[in-house]
């Protein structure tokens, strides 16, 4: 479903969540069924209409370590000292609970949350590689939150998904934790709700510690975004004063309600008036992305219902950079297939029995790698399963899938099909599986090199094509099957 169509069928609801609906529906990868549950979940959204029912909330006054020394003083609000940061509010916006709560009546789904310690934690961020981030275990969350659970299943370490989950090294965990996927993916999870918030500072130097980490700074307009284009800039060390600029404001202003935010005359929304979105990546591998809005106006993506109002002159500094791009330089955004791709060909362990050859007409739809994950530590320790699918665009009932994984594996990540040895690999044994015929019912055969079984699952394949590509599996499965 395309994000236009998603918001035309939400337009009914709350402009905050039709946003990320867009986000997380109209843009989510074509292999999210083998990202894990964790990414699984947050392809759907909250869209509740109902009433706001949540755990108790916690106090959670801003007291985070952090290694950055910084300092308000023209406001004299904040102030880090000795690693550690302590802000006195005068006065500020409370973020609401969020509404996690969905009974029978509403026709929506939830985002991905968990409930630990009674605050809500959900999901902002997925990356490709932990880069060290995971810290200690806290605990798992056990799922089993859905629109038809009730009030009193809301309880600690309940949510829409579930997993083992732990602190972010250098984040506290009372704002961020994470969860790691078994394809190797990191899930960043944020406490966004419940807070209150005076300064820039203390969302974006005493939570996420921006100032003097980032690495680099990339822009898109809110038109490349919105469509999926990934027309991205990164910009040049030319504007390193421009940023730096940008982020003292943003520090020193002063936060609302982004519903309490002034719109011209026929304009319902904020996000109706968004123009770019900027990306910070930090040096830890994590991105802090900004939403901006006409008239200096700043989300962080991780937190819609909160805003901060740039001056004239510095908010004017920053378009023009943007607009005219003159000290920018377009940047490829990886294509998630073709990474996940990447990371099943060069894995050590079972990448060498991919097959090499695939049939005419198929299109490869998603690949993914699945891990042994240490519990404690979040590590990957093995490599349990590839997975390769291919659909034919112009035959839509013709499929295959590539499962290659070990003998002794087990359950969701074992091959649980028919199997045969290799050397008993011929058209006219593989045609009991796969007939010359093919009707609609799906078919499949797993041949055993060895320790590990390379398996084909399909629609509309005969024994020839599936021959040819148990003949393409390269040398190395050979290799294993003598061993």
């Amino acid at each position: 479903m395309s994000p236009q169509k998603f918001l035309d069928a939400l337009g009914h609801l709350d402009d905050q969540y039709i946003q990320q609906a867009a986000e997380y529906n109209g843009k989510r990868r074509k292999f999210s069924r083998m990202i894990g549950t964790a990414a699984a979940a947050c392809l759907v959204v909250l869209v509740s209409a109902a009433g706001i029912r949540m755990l108790p909330q916690r106090d959670t006054s801003p007291s985070l370590s952090t290694g950055e020394v910084y300092d308000q003083t023209e406001s004299g609000t904040s102030s880090f000292h000795d690693g550690y940061a302590q802000t006195e509010h005068t006065g500020g916006v409370t973020i609401p609970p969020l509404d996690v709560y969905l009974g029978n009546d509403v026709a929506a789904d939830m985002i991905a949350f968990f409930l630990y310690q009674g605050r809500c934690y959900v999901q902002y961020d997925t990356l490709d590689e932990d880069d060290g981030l995971i810290g200690e275990h806290l605990g798992t969350a056990i799922g089993l939150i859905d629109e038809w659970t009730p009030e009193d299943g809301y309880v600690d370490l309940a949510g829409s998904i579930g997993g083992d989950f732990y602190a972010v090294n250098g984040y506290d965990p009372e704002f961020m934790l994470c969860m790691k996927s078994d394809n190797g993916n990191l899930q960043l999870y944020i406490c966004n709700n419940g807070i209150t918030l005076q300064y820039g500072s203390e969302l974006y130097e005493d939570r996420l510690h921006l100032s003097g980490n980032i690495d680099a700074v990339e822009f898109e307009s809110r038109a490349s975004w919105y469509n999926s284009e990934n027309e991205r800039y990164r910009l040049t060390e030319d504007c390193n004063e421009i940023i730096e600029t940008f982020i003292h404001q943003l520090d020193a202003a002063e936060f609302l309600l982004s519903d309490q935010i002034p719109l011209e005359d026929g304009v319902t929304s904020i996000y109706e008036t968004e123009i770019y979105h900027l990306y910070f990546k930090m040096q830890n591998g994590m991105t802090v992305h900004l939403r901006l809005y006409q008239n200096g106006y700043v989300c962080f993506d991780g937190m819609l219902d909160v805003a901060v109002q740039i001056p004239e002159t510095e908010w004017q500094m920053l378009l023009d950079v943007l607009e005219n791009k003159t000290a920018a330089q377009r940047v490829q955004v990886p294509d998630p297939d073709e990474v996940q791709l990447e990371k099943c060909l060069s894995d050590p362990e079972l990448g060498g029995f991919i097959p090499n050859w695939s049939p005419d007409g198929l299109e490869l739809n998603y690949a993914a790698v699945s891990y042994q994950i240490d519990r404690e530590t979040g590590a990957e320790t093995g490599t349990r399963q590839i997975m390769l699918d291919y659909d034919n665009p112009e035959k839509l009932n013709q499929h295959c899938s590539i499962t290659i994984s070990r003998t002794d594996e087990k359950g969701e990540y074992g091959w649980t099909g028919p199997i045969i040895d290799r050397d008993k690999l011929n058209a006219e044994t593989i045609a009991k599986y796969f007939p010359a015929s093919p009707d609609e019912n799906n078919q499949e055969l797993g041949v055993c090199y060895g320790n590990v079984i390379v398996g084909c699952w399909g629609r509309n394949l005969d024994a020839e094509t599936v021959l040819r590509i148990f003949e393409s599996v390269p040398a190395k499965a050979e290799e294993n099957q003598s061993s």
